[in-house]
Parts: structure tokens; C-alpha cells; sequence
């Protein structure tokens, strides 16, 4: 699509590499090319150049490499420093890589940081050598064997490949099997080519447009090169046709541009002439002629041209509502049918979205139904369906959420595949909406509102005063719309025009008000009572709707008002005034709030009162509680619309003396107080009238009543202090009678209640299993039980033995509870109170705890041979590898487990290493295997002992140390393991013989056992050798053990002063890595002569074969032999004798001898070596031939060697000039001649050569080649 032609609104494609430029231009076939003021080598010529770190003023460039690679040196040395630690100490290994790896890693990468001239290397040549880096350190630090000897063979053999030639001279295989002579020639046969040439051969699309005035067409030529050329043009509007005629200098200008831009092009390599046309049309390629005026072959082509496809946006408003359409269109243009391409984004979400086939209602294209090989059907001259059309488009989709959305168009292609891209980058975007906005639609949503009454009661207001209109502002966002203005429309009836039922009158004209408000909390201000009903809303941008409640009654209620009658309340007794009785009688809106103030003479303290009446009507009782003149004023009243109303203008006084009667009564009852048995209740009384009183009151208990009489009280207070109360239950406290100075007597019904507990508290200790002891495991809690009696919460005191000077103070809730007991001892119950002290049970006021006594370990004295200090004992000696065991006694509970430290100790007392080890016992006894597998000075120390109820105690001091001693066994190891010791049969019957030295180690004397045996299915012979004093011995094995053969002698066993005994195993090993066993044997071998045996058993032979023999007998061999008339020695280390063969001749094997003995054993073996097969191909030479199409080319082939003859020639392709690639083979065919001369006949173009050839005993391939059975072998008749 970047290929697509754009129209001038367009924007040009996203650049493919970083480098952005500002001017960018579209170009006929659509290829963006970006204006750049500087050329990329000025640019890299004016970016400034970064010399070394450190100058070179300071330190010279080669100064520079020298210290690092001395640094490099460095880390060299330091890194074999750690690999030969490694070998030595035997550490971590995968510490010392991650070091190295770090180490390289810093050092190599920052290395380029230094910019050291020859030493800026590349990302990747710096990271293959810090790979090359960590490969070695791998192999260092992990010990990895390093195969040198096998890559410097490898090497050798790659560098230096020679090998022994039958004359005994190193000779390099590769130039005898490879010999390039044995083939020579080739024929090559080239067909002369036809000139042809086609109008647009890729068939691609063409479009002309506003800002392509011109295409170019382009025309392939091959093989010819024309002077005229014709086109055809068909005009797509009027189907009027055209011919277009290209004369020779045209074309000639056309052919140098051509070769121009491809200038790699050989003169027989087809070429692209380009025609510029203008117009739109089908173009067709008529007539072509060359150079000789003749035409040349042309084939049907066509190139259809038409208008370049557009497409835009038509305008319309930007703001739309929630649930509208969005009423977007586009206008499309071109060759039909269209399809469009356009992102819709929705509030940040971008969706594509395609539209298929565009075209305009009964439009058809035969694009759909012909065959596309052809741009306009056979037989139908009509082109008007190319035409370019225009169709409009409805985008018509719901509007479903709020926010933006953008309509942007991207791509617009006909039906041809001409493309036109509006693609841009995100940083244009904006840019384009401004500029361009027929390619880029951006729709504003709006959520609608919606408006609803709080309620639709009828509301009041005071006369006089203004309300705010109770709205609910909503939208379909499920939130008021913020920060937009609303508008609101409502009708308004009257007070005095609202029908009986509600509402607006029916026939009558209401009031219709609007108001425009700033934002949603914007209030509307009424003044006037009536009806009001919502009927619209909207805002800024959308019409909104209106919800129930939607309409409501404002009321203006009358003022408040209050009156008031009082009656006098008189003492039955004195008949003197107590108070007045006040009815109050109010209008308005209930409930209302009445305030009042008293005021008594001569007082200038005046008290206020509030009464709230909640209907119209109330009785008020007005009764000081002291004597004298008191006044009441009524001030103020307050309804559910009127607030604070004054009504001081009615005057509402009353005025009253008041001689109130007396009274008492409790001014702290103390109702359900809780007292202890044998305490006093207290209780103070309030006395009214006039002084001095006579208070009568009594106490009530269990049926008996206590009356008394107080007399002559003065104060108003009076304290009554009851007698101890010591029984249990309740007690009754009522005062009866009052007398004040006027001598009447009143009648009291106070009383209240006194609750005396009916027990004191108790606490004792309860039982753990049916005792008040128990045993605990040391360092744990044990719950100890108590028991209370009473009323909870109690407080519990108590001491232990082990501190009995300090009490332990708890509060507990529940009667059955706890207190924790950590160490031993007796605790005991010393206090308990709950609300009321309480006492402490005598016979449960003791708990004893004791604690489980811990594991201990011994061990069993049957064990051990002695006890060196306290905990500290010895085993007897004991021979390395032998059994043994030491017993463990546990006492405690089981199951038990101890841990122990097994430490090792060489001879010299340097610490060889320890391992902690765990040891179980189900009993009272378990048994642990002495370590005897290495010698030295062994301890095992026995610590932190544990049983089903302790854990292990790190903090034991002592440990129980056991030790013992273990003997190291003796060895007895050849001097010269391995070797072999030999004779000849001849010599075997000399006296005297081989002395064998032996190597023992241990204590002296040593008793050594070795066995001799010869090979094959004899029986083995002992020999003894006792009381060997020293370390070194020499073996001396009599000649009537031996005879003609091989024998191995074995050392068998070894005892030393300790009666440690080492055995080995006499079996021989086929592992090289079982030193034991190769270290204690030896070979004697008695040879015989030498033999040579084939390898391959047959006489004939080509150059370039191996001859291989297998030599019997003892290393190194000497082989006599003639070849080629000369008589020859070689020696053979090994036990082959293998040469290869260089020439052709007759090779014949005289003698053989070995290092075994010096007598040379005769040979008679011959063998013949045949040269290799020969070919020529044309004479040996290059022959050319060229034939026209249908002709045929004679090949000569000429072989060398013995009929008959079987050989496979290729055909290859024929390279043009210059060309480096690798020819590609056509065609392979193998024939057979038994002459040695073959002529064939050939009409395929290509090159003929053999690569392959086989005669009657030998065959030869070049290199690569694939001829069947070509593989060395001899031919078979």
C-alpha cells in the first residue's frame, strides 16, 4: 500500500528508520521521498569525532595497547594462579567461575570505553570473545580436560596431511586421489535466443490523478532492440480509440534510461523501457520493430489506466447528544467497486473498520466474472465500467456512549487495486484535524439531564420570606452534568386560582416561567405561594427530561399566637398557694416551641423555660421549690414555619405567691447498689418547706420492720446511716411522714431498695488428673486450676516457693480458671476479693509442680578399653576397613535422639575433616558403626541429647567425647606396574632370572602372596615371601614356572606387624581408571617370531588404495619389501603396517622382524597396483558450439586404462559472463563403451562435462561428483 498513489491532503507514510525529515513529497507511484538538506556522508563528516579517553598528547596510541594487553596478561596470570589452587585445595569451583565470568565481562566491555585506536571493536566481535572467555574459564575452573593432543593432531591434519607412500616418502593423499588430469575437456553448447517483447509485465495497477499528472508504462524488451514502437489507447469515457506512436529517438531516449538504472544488465538480459503517459485509458501493445525492420514477437497485453480513487468527509456540526445517530458521510470516488478504510475512535478505543464493494445501485464489473490475465474481456470493447465514480456513504450509528468520537480515513482502493493511504503519526494527528478535517471527524457526545422534584409535599413558607425550588438535577451519566449551563421551563398557578383538588385550574391560562442557570447546584428562588409543575429542561447542548416528582404546593400559614388562663394549686393542709396551673392555647402550624421565664423577687437570677406543645392545646404546672413572690413571662412562640416569633406585645405575666408544702425525698437512691454483709448503707435527703422538719422513716428486712423518728432538722440535707447489715437479701430504706414548722404532717411514699450479697467470696486450687500435683517439662507453662465462688471479675493473689517474697497479683472472670506456672515448686492462694473481700479455702490453697528430669547419655563399658577423664573414653586399635561399633545408653523417655560429631584426624594431628551425624533409639540402648574406612585418629562427640519430651539443649556444656585410633593397611605396589618382562622361547631355559622389584608400605616385616599365570585356561601357582624387613623387595620367579607365552604375575595379599591385611583383587581389569588393580600386576611374556597377516585379502590394487597388514609380535616391527624394482625397509611402531599406494607397480613383502628377539622371520606376499582410469572430452579441450533451436552438436569422449569402460557426464547450465555463482547441473547421464573412443549427439543447451569414470579394476570421481557406484571399488566383468 506505501506503493499507492495520494491526493494532496494526504500524509506522507510512516518513515522506516529513525531519521525523520520535515518535507516529504508524494511521488507518481505513490513512494514517499523525504527532501534532506545534508548528505548522510556530510552529515557523518560534520558529526564531531571522539578520540581516546586518554589523550594521545598524554600517552600514545601504541602505549595504550600495550598496558592493556599487559592488564590482559595480568588477569592471565592470576587466573592460572587460581586454577592451580583449584588442583591443590580441591575448593568450590563455581565460585571461582562466577568470578572470572565478572571479571572478563568488565574488563572486555568496558574496554571499548576507552576508545583505544585497533581496540574499537564491534558489539559482536566483543561478545564472541568474552563467549571464547568464558568457555575457558569454564574448563579452568571445572577441571574439563583440554584435548591438546587431539586438536593439534586435528590442526596437523588439516595443515600437514602426508602420509607413507610404498617408496617410503610422505606423500599428501589429496593430490592422488584428486587428480584433476584424469579428466580434461568440456563441450559447450549455447542456442541462439528470439527477441520478444510485452506491455506491462507484472500487471500491476495505474492510476492518474491531482497530484499524478503522469505514470510511466513500462514495456519489457528481450532479446532485441526496437525502434518503433505503437500502443493503442482506448479513452475510457468516450470508448474512442487512439494509436500512440513511439518513434527511434523517443525509444533510443527511453533504451538509454533503461540501461541507466540497471546498469548490471548483460546485453541478453531482458530490460524495462518506460513510456510516460498522461491520460487514463487501456493501453495495448500493437506493433514492435527492431533494429532490421522487422517486427518482433509481441504477446497480448493490455495495461488499464484510470483515475486515482479518493474519498472525504462531509461536513456537519461537531456536537450531538446521547442516543442520536452520528450523520457522518463519506464521499468516495474512483473506479468501482471501492473499499474504504477508517478508524473509529471511541473516547480512546480505536476500532477499524472496513466497508467492501462501493459502487454505485445495477453497477456491475466483469472484473468479478472474467479472466483477470486480461484487463478488458474478449469480444467487449465497451470500458465504461473503468470509469471513475462517485458514491456517497451514510455512516448512520446510534450514539451510544458519551465522550468523543473520531471518524479518520486511512486507505481507499478500487477495484483495480490502486490504494490511496491518509495514514499519519500519532504527533500529526492534531495538526490534520485542523488543517485537513475532510479526512478527520471528531463528534462530541453529550449526556441529556434530567430534572425531578426531592418531593412533591406541599412545602410552607413565612410570610414575607423566599424559598429555593427543591431540584434534583441528574443526566443519563447517572450524575449531575458539572460545569455546563442548564435551562429550566415551569408553569406557576396562583394560591387563589388552584382548583379544589390540586393542581392547575382547568381553562384558565397558567403562568409559564424560564430560568437559565450556571451550573446544576444553581438555586430557583420562590416568592409567591401556588402551584408549580416542571415541564422541561435542557442544556447547553441537548434537551433533557423531566422525572416524577414533578410538581408541588408552596404555602404561606398564619402567623402564630398563644393565650393562656392560670388556676392557684393550694396546700389541702395550710390552704396556702404551691404553684399555678397554666392552660395554653395556640394557632399555627404545630408542633410549636413556647418560652418562658420565671423570676423570683428580690432575685436577680431569672431562669428560662422552653414547653414543647405538639398540638394546639396544653396545661402547664408552674411549682417553685422554695417560697416566695415569683413572676412568668410568656415571650416567645415557634411553629413548624414561623421561628423565634415574638408575642412580648400581648403582655402574657403572671404573678403568684407560693408557700409550697413540705417534702422529702432521696437525692441519690442508689437502686441496685450491691453491698458486702456487714456494711452500712448511706443515703442523703432532700428536705422542702420550712425548717425545722420531723423526718419518720424505717428499714424493712426479712418481715421486721425498724421505724425511727429524726426531730428538730435544721439543714435541708439529712445523711441517714442505716445499721451494719449482716444478713444477706434485700433491705427496704422508705420514708414515711414530714412535718415542717407549720405543724402539718405529709405523707412520703419514697423508698428504695438495698442488696446485701448472701455470700462472701472464695477461691481454692482444683485438681489435674484427681491431684493437686504435676510434672512438667522444664522451660514449659502447666495451667494450674482455681476455683471461685462469688461474683466475677475476682482479684487473685498468690506466692511460690521458689519466691516467696513476691505476690502475684491476676484478675480473672471466669470461676473456673488459671494460673500459669513456669518453674517448680509449691504455689500457694494467699487473697481473693471480688467486689468484696473474700477468703482463701484452706485445705486447696496449695499446688505442687515438679519438672521431668532431662535425657542423659553413656556409654556401655563393655565398649570401651579405657576412661581417659570424666565423659572421655577410648576404643581399642583397629585395622582400617574391619567392623566395629560402639553401645549407647540413654536414660529419659523414648524414643531418644542424640546428636554426634564424627571428627578425623591424620597422624600428625592436622584436622582432616568432620560430618554431624543424628543416631535414634527406640530403647534404652542403641548401637553406632565406628567409621574404618581411612586411617588416622578418629573422635566422636556426643551432644544435645533429646527424648519424647525434650528437645535437643544446645546450651549443654559437657559433651561425651569417645576416641579411637584406626590402623592404616599395607600396600604392596610394583615398581614398574604394567610392565612387561620379556624372553624369547629360546632363552627360557637359561638359568638365573628377572628380578622384579616391589614397593610395601606399612609396619616391618611385611608377608607378601603373589600369583603368576599364563594366559588362557591354566591354573595359577602361588609364591610366599615371609618375614620381608624392609620397605623394597626384589622377586625372583624360578624358570620352571614359566614357559613359551605371555603370563601375568599378580600380588595376591600383604600383612604388615599389625596383622592388617590387604587382598587384591587377581582378576584382570579391562578399566584404565582402576589404578589398584593395575598398580599389583605385571607381564612376563616368552615371544616367539614374528608374524603378518592380511587385512584385506586381495591382490589387486589402485593408486591412491591403502595396503594394510596386521603385524604379530613385540613392538617395533622391521617389514622388508621390494616395489617397483627396489628393495625397501620400514619400521612399524605399531601393530600395523599400512601404506598408501602413489604409483602403479608390483609390490612384494620379503621378511619381517620385532624387538622381541633378532631372529627375522621370511615372508612371501605380493600384491599388484593398477593405475587410474583416464577420459578427454573434445580433444581435452574447451570446444564451443552454437546451434539454433532443433539443431544438434557431436561430443568426442577419449578414455584411458583397461576396457571396459563405464562413465557420467552432466549437463550445466551456461553462466553469463562475469558471474561467480556455482552453475547448476541440468541433467546427469551415465554410459558404458568397451571401446576407448565414444562419439554422441546432443541438442540441449548447456555445458557437457564427466565427473566420473571407472575402468575394469579401478574408478575415479571429481570431487563433489555423484555417479553411481563411482566409490573406488574395482570393476566387476
Amino acid at each position: 500500500m506505501n506503493g499507492s498513489p495520494r491526493p494532496s491532503g494526504a500524509f506522507p507514510a510512516t518513515p522506516q528508520r529513525p531519521t525523520r525529515s520535515q518535507n516529504a513529497y508524494p511521488t507518481p507511484n505513490g513512494a514517499n521521498f523525504r527532501a534532506s538538506t545534508v548528505a548522510p556522508d556530510a552529515q557523518k563528516a560534520q558529526l564531531p569525532e571522539q578520540g581516546p579517553l586518554i589523550p594521545l598528547e598524554t600517552l600514545d596510541a601504541a602505549s595504550q595497547r600495550f598496558y592493556a594487553a599487559g592488564f590482559w596478561f595480568c588477569l592471565l596470570c592470576y587466573r592460572l594462579y587460581d586454577f592451580y589452587n583449584l588442583t591443590i585445595d580441591d575448593t568450590e569451583s563455581f565460585w571461582h567461575f562466577l568470578k572470572w565470568i565478572a571479571i572478563d565481562g568488565v574488563f572486555l566491555f568496558g574496554l571499548p570505553g576507552l576508545r583505544i585506536p585497533w581496540l574499537e571493536w564491534s558489539t559482536w566481535t566483543m561478545t564472541s570473545i568474552f563467549l571464547v572467555h568464558a568457555l575457558f574459564d569454564g574448563m579452568l575452573m571445572f577441571r574439563i580436560g583440554i584435548p591438546f593432543q587431539t586438536a593439534l593432531f586435528a590442526l596437523t591434519k588439516v595443515l600437514y596431511d602426508r602420509e607413507t607412500a610404498l617408496s617410503e616418502v610422505r606423500v599428501n593423499p589429496a593430490t592422488i586421489l584428486q587428480n584433476d588430469s584424469l579428466i580434461l575437456g568440456r563441450q559447450i553448447i549455447h542456442i541462439l535466443p528470439e527477441g520478444s517483447a510485452v506491455l506491462d509485465p507484472a500487471k500491476g495497477p495505474h492510476c492518474i490523478g491531482k497530484d499524478k499528472s503522469s505514470i510511466l508504462l513500462p514495456i519489457q524488451i528481450n532479446q532485441t532492440t526496437p525502434i518503433l514502437i505503437e500502443l493503442a489507447r482506448l479513452d475510457l469515457n468516450t470508448n474512442e480509440q487512439e494509436t500512440i506512436t513511439i518513434s527511434k529517438p523517443k525509444v533510443k531516449k527511453m533504451h538509454k534510461a533503461a540501461n541507466k538504472a540497471e546498469p548490471h544488465l548483460g546485453p541478453d538480459d531482458p530490460r524495462i523501457l518506460k513510456y510516460e503517459v498522461q491520460k487514463p485509458g487501456r493501453y495495448t501493445l500493437q506493433r514492435v520493430v527492431d533494429e532490421s525492420n522487422l517486427e518482433v514477437q509481441t504477446r497480448r497485453s493490455e495495461a488499464l489506466v484510470v483515475s486515482c480513487p479518493k474519498a472525504q468527509l462531509s461536513p456537519s456540526s461537531m456536537d450531538r447528544c446521547k442516543g442520536e445517530v452520528s450523520d457522518v458521510a463519506l464521499q468516495i470516488e474512483g473506479t468501482p467497486p471501492l473499499r474504504l478504510k477508517y478508524r473509529k475512535t471511541v473516547n480512546g478505543r480505536e476500532i477499524e473498520q472496513n466497508i467492501q464493494s462501493v459502487q454505485p445501485d445495477d453497477f456491475t464489473s466483469p472484473l468479478i466474472r472474467q479472466d483477470d490475465n486480461s484487463l478488458v474481456p474478449a469480444g467487449q470493447p465497451d470500458v465504461s465500467w473503468a470509469r471513475s465514480r462517485q458514491v456517497l456513504v451514510a455512516l448512520n450509528e446510534t450514539l451510544s456512549q458519551a465522550g468523543y468520537w473520531t471518524y479518520s480515513l486511512e486507505e481507499v482502493r478500487d477495484a483495480l487495486g490502486n490504494s490511496v493511504l491518509y495514514t499519519v503519526e500519532d504527533e500529526q494527528i492534531g495538526q490534520r484535524t485542523e488543517a485537513l478535517p475532510e479526512l478527520n471527524k471528531v463528534l462530541v457526545v453529550h449526556d441529556r439531564p434530567n430534572v425531578k422534584l426531592q418531593s412533591n409535599e406541599p412545602r410552607k413558607m413565612a410570610r414575607g420570606q423566599k424559598i429555593s425550588m427543591p431540584l434534583n438535577f441528574g443526566s443519563t451519566a447517572r450524575h449531575a452534568l458539572k460545569e455546563t449551563r442548564h435551562a429550566l421551563k415551569y408553569h406557576f398557578t396562583p394560591e387563589e386560582q388552584i382548583q379544589a383538588a390540586g393542581g392547575h385550574p382547568k381553562g384558565h391560562e397558567t403562568t409559564t416561567q424560564q430560568v437559565e442557570l450556571k451550573s446544576y447546584d444553581s438555586n430557583v428562588v420562590l416568592d409567591k405561594p401556588g402551584f408549580y409543575s416542571l415541564e422541561h429542561v435542557e442544556s447547553e447542548f441537548c434537551s433533557g427530561e423531566v422525572l416524577e416528582p414533578a410538581s408541588f404546593r408552596l404555602e404561606v400559614p398564619p402567623e402564630p399566637n398563644l393565650q393562656i388562663e392560670s388556676h392557684d394549686i393550694t396546700d389541702r393542709c395550710a390552704g396556702n398557694p404551691i404553684g399555678l396551673e397554666v392552660d395554653l392555647s395556640l394557632t399555627g402550624s404545630p408542633p410549636f416551641l413556647v418560652k418562658y421565664t420565671s423570676q423570683r423577687k428580690n432575685s436577680r437570677d431569672v431562669d428560662r423555660y422552653e414547653v414543647s406543645v405538639p398540638g394546639h392545646t396544653r396545661q402547664v404546672q408552674l411549682k417553685p421549690k422554695t417560697a416566695g413572690h415569683y413572676t412568668y413571662t410568656f415571650y416567645e412562640v415557634s411553629d413548624d414555619v414561623y421561628k423565634e416569633f415574638s408575642v412580648r406585645r400581648m403582655n402574657l405575666v403572671l404573678e403568684q405567691n407560693v408557700k409550697p408544702a413540705a417534702s422529702a425525698s432521696f437525692i441519690d437512691a442508689q437502686k441496685g447498689k450491691q453491698f458486702c454483709i456487714g456494711q452500712s448503707a448511706t443515703f442523703n435527703i432532700r428536705l422542702k418547706g420550712e425548717s425545722p422538719w420531723i423526718l419518720e422513716y424505717e428499714l424493712v428486712h426479712g418481715g421486721k420492720r425498724d421505724k425511727k423518728t429524726i426531730e428538730k432538722i435544721e439543714n435541708d440535707v439529712y445523711e441517714i446511716k442505716t445499721p451494719e447489715l449482716r444478713d444477706g437479701g434485700q433491705y427496704t430504706l422508705a420514708l414515711l411522714a414530714v412535718t415542717d414548722t407549720t405543724g402539718c404532717r405529709e405523707n412520703l411514699e419514697e423508698e428504695t431498695t438495698i442488696n446485701v450479697r448472701q455470700q462472701i467470696p472464695k477461691a481454692g486450687f482444683g485438681h489435674i488428673e484427681g491431684s493437686r500435683s504435676v510434672k512438667i517439662i522444664q522451660g514449659k507453662d502447666v495451667q494450674l486450676p482455681i476455683r471461685l465462688a462469688g461474683e466475677g471479675p475476682w482479684t487473685v493473689t498468690w506466692i511460690s516457693s521458689e519466691h516467696p517474697d513476691k505476690a502475684n497479683v491476676a484478675e480473672r472472670t471466669d470461676a473456673n480458671s488459671f494460673i500459669s506456672a513456669s518453674q517448680q515448686g509449691i504455689y500457694e492462694l494467699t487473697r481473693v476479693a471480688d467486689q468484696c473481700p473474700g477468703e482463701v479455702d484452706e485445705k486447696d490453697k496449695q499446688f505442687a509442680v515438679e519438672w521431668i528430669p532431662r535425657p542423659a547419655i553413656n556409654v556401655s563399658q563393655i565398649s570401651v578399653v579405657s576412661k581417659m577423664a570424666e565423659n572421655n573414653y577410648k576404643k581399642a586399635d583397629i585395622c582400617e576397613g574391619d567392623e566395629d561399633s560402639l553401645d549407647v545408653l540413654f536414660t529419659g523417655a523414648p524414643p531418644f535422639t542424640v546428636r554426634y560429631k564424627e571428627q578425623h584426624k591424620r597422624t600428625k594431628g592436622f584436622r582432616e575433616g568432620f560430618s554431624l551425624k543424628e543416631l535414634n533409639g527406640a530403647l534404652g540402648t542403641a548401637s553406632i558403626r565406628m567409621d574404618t574406612s581411612i586411617s588416622g585418629d578418629f573422635e566422636y562427640q556426643f551432644h544435645e541429647p533429646s527424648d519424647a519430651n525434650y528437645n535437643s539443649n544446645s546450651k549443654e556444656p559437657d559433651a561425651l567425647v569417645v576416641s579411637q585410633h584406626v590402623n592404616s593397611r599395607p600396600t604392596a605396589v610394583f615398581e614398574s606396574p604394567g610392565k612387561t618382562y620379556s624372553y624369547c622361547s629360546s632363552d627360557t631355559q637359561d638359568t638365573g632370572g628377572e628380578q622384579i622389584p616391589v614397593v610395601l608400605s606399612g609396619t616391618a616385616p611385611f608377608y607378601l602372596e603373589v600369583e603368576i599365570k599364563q594366559q588362557g585356561p591354566s591354573k595359577p601357582q602361588i609364591l610366599n615371601f615371609a618375614n620381608i624387613p624392609s620397605n623394597s623387595h626384589n622377586i625372583h620367579i624360578p624358570h620352571s614356572y614359566i614357559r613359551s607365552g605371555q603370563y601375568g604375575l599378580t600380588i595376591r595379599k600383604v600383612r604388615d606387624a599389625h596383622t592388617c591385611t590387604r587382598k587384591y583383587d587377581t582378576t584382570p581389569s579391562y578399566n584404565t581408571r582402576d589404578t589398584s588393580t593395575s598398580a599389583s600386576r605385571v607381564q612376563i611374556a616368552v615371544y616367539d617370531a614374528p608374524t603378518i597377516t592380511y587385512l584385506e585379502a586381495r591382490s589387486d590394487f589402485c593408486v591412491g588404495d591403502r595396503i594394510s597388514f596386521s603385524l604379530s609380535g613385540q613392538q617395533p616391527f622391521n617389514v622388508f619389501y621390494t616395489f617397483d624394482g627396489a628393495e625397501r625397509k620400514a619400521s612399524v611402531s605399531g601393530n600395523t603396517f599400512r601404506r598408501i599406494t602413489e604409483r602403479p607397480g608390483i609390490f612384494h613383502i620379503t621378511a619381517l622382524s620385532d624387538s622381541a628377539s633378532s631372529c627375522r622371520a621370511p615372508v612371501d606376499i605380493s600384491q599388484t597396483i593398477h593405475a587410474l582410469p583416464s577420459v578427454r572430452v573434445s580433444k581435452g579441450k574447451e570446444a564451443r558450439t552454437d546451434i539454433h533451436e532443433g539443431g544438434e552438436a557431436e561430443i568426442l569422449f577419449e578414455f584411458g586404462g583397461d576396457p571396459p569402460f563405464e562413465f557420467t557426464f552432466v549437463r550445466m547450465e551456461n553462466l553469463k559472463k562475469g558471474s561467480t555463482r556455482k552453475p547448476a547441473v541440468l541433467e546427469s547421464v551415465t554410459l558404458r563403451s568397451e571401446e576407448r573412443e565414444l562419439r554422441t549427439k546432443a541438442s540441449e543447451e548447456g555445458t557437457y562435462e564427466v565427473v566420473a569414470v571407472r575402468d575394469r579394476w579401478c574408478s575415479y570421481a571429481r570431487a563433489g561428483a555423484e555417479g553411481k557406484g563411482f566409490g573406488g571399488k574395482l570393476l566387476k566383468n
